[in-house]
């Protein structure tokens, strides 16, 4: 999650990690910050962005099959 939150925000609170940022989730969760309609939005949104990576993660590895995946 952070990894995506980091590409789409390059330039924002360049002091936020990963740690930081799930501190903030569970702050906002727990203190009611926002909507459970805006929470379930989020993790469609967030589902929908890790299945477009996965696809052009395999995309690359078409292209370039001799490739080492790391991770």
């Amino acid at each position: 999650m952070y990894e995506i939150w980091r590409q789409h925000n390059p330039e924002c609170r360049m002091y936020t990690d990963d740690k930081k940022l799930m501190n903030h989730k569970n702050y906002i969760v727990k203190h009611n910050k926002i909507m459970e309609m805006e929470i379930e939005e989020i993790k469609k949104e967030l589902q929908a962005s890790q299945r477009s990576h996965l696809l052009e993660g395999e995309e690359e590895e078409l292209e370039h099959p001799g490739n080492i995946r790391k991770g």
